[in-house]
């Protein structure tokens, strides 16, 4: 499953094994065509993985780019599915990954290193896997743990994974208690956390506030009962997530947000 360690192989004809995620990091070793590796740890925005491997009969750890692996079972590029449909992955037995509204995006490789997390993981708030997302419709399982110990929850369709960000912000950061209303910069003071610096809060308000289709500012108030208002904070939370490419619909944000909201959310699909 997703919290055990995946296995890929080299997918170019010479690869460089760094000591560290950075192209200027010195060279370990250089990995030939097809050379197997065993993934540690990805960085936190996939680009590099830890790996180890055998080199002239010798275990070695180091980094490599992730374009340049291709993970055992998984495609590369990913599939593209026609609407309406779904699709299973072995490695999530009893799971059908699909979309909830018709013709919707969803991913069926929630561990392929070469898409970004919030979009394969059918997670666009990507948020960290916790306890309380488990008894959730539509949970699958987390990620393996990126270099700074985070994992992700995995879901079968993406509009299980907008219900998920719903209910962080009206339930878990307790806004529904407080009249249903928050504005952005209380939302940053929740998302970094309380021992965050101002700095990591300011980074997050930024960021929303020029990702969303319409302008917001830090003191824009956000009402949960607002499908425009909760559409437009989703589109900037989304694509800060996923450098600015959101593959899944506004239908199926609203789906996620009102279905949540009304506490009707389908149960999961089943496999045919």
């Amino acid at each position: 499953m997703a919290a055990t360690a995946s296995t890929a192989k080299v997918n170019t004809s010479s690869l460089n094994l760094r000591i560290g995620p950075d192209p200027s990091s010195a060279v370990l070793a250089i990995l030939p065509l097809a050379t197997p590796v065993t993934i540690l740890a990805p960085n936190g925005d996939d680009s590099w993985v830890m790996v180890d491997t055998v080199v002239d009969g010798e275990d070695r750890i180091g980094w490599v780019k992730t374009e340049f692996i291709t993970l055992d079972g998984m495609s590369d590029p990913p599939p593209s599915f026609p609407p309406g449909t779904g699709a299973t992955n072995p490695a999530f037995p009893g799971v059908l990954f699909t979309a909830l509204v018709s013709g919707g995006f969803f991913s069926s490789e929630p561990d392929n290193l070469k898409v970004l997390r919030a979009i394969r993981t059918n997670n666009p708030g990507a948020i960290n896997d916790t306890t309380w997302q488990h008894v959730l419709p539509g949970y699958v399982d987390k990620t393996i743990a990126d270099s700074a110990g985070n994992r992700t929850a995995i879901y079968s369709a993406p509009e299980y994974g907008v219900a998920a960000w719903y209910i962080l912000l009206a339930d878990r950061y307790k806004f529904k208690d407080a009249g249903g209303a928050f504005t952005i910069l209380q939302l940053a003071h929740n998302y970094a956390g309380s021992q965050a610096p101002q700095s990591a809060i300011d980074a997050y308000v930024t960021d929303w506030c020029r990702l969303a289709d319409k302008p917001l500012t830090p003191q824009s108030t956000i009402r949960l009962d607002d499908d425009d208002q909760m559409l437009n904070l989703a589109r900037g939370v989304f694509k800060h997530e996923s450098r600015s490419i959101v593959k899944i619909n506004n239908d199926q944000i609203l789906f996620g947000i009102q279905r949540q909201r009304a506490n009707t959310m389908p149960p999961p699909p089943k496999p045919p």
